[in-house]
């Protein structure tokens, strides 16, 4: 609704560290919705494939949306300089 009042730009800051689990062990993870706290083997190949998955679904999931809804998604990596990233969308965007 927002984006056909308004000209909107989605922008998402990605850490490298976010995409793959660190393989630490066994380690406590709270569930921030629920406060479950359960024990998790992040060093196990099934949770690394998992996570993979789950952080690749959310991906996709975010750039259908916002393709769907004609909405401009900017993806500013944390390692690196969003200033050219952010010349050039709105470069782009004044065409």
């Amino acid at each position: 609704m927002l984006a056909r009042q308004h000209d909107l730009v989605v922008v998402q800051l990605v850490a490298p560290q976010e995409a793959a689990f660190p393989a630490l062990g066994i380690v406590p993870l709270r569930d921030a919705e629920t406060g479950l706290l359960r024990w998790v083997d992040t060093s196990a190949p099934a949770f690394q494939s998992q996570y993979r998955a789950q952080t690749e679904a959310r991906q996709l999931a975010l750039r259908t949306l916002c393709r769907r809804q004609r909405v401009s998604l900017l993806l500013l990596r944390t390692d690196e300089d969003f200033v050219p990233q952010l010349v050039g969308l709105f470069r782009q965007r004044r065409r």
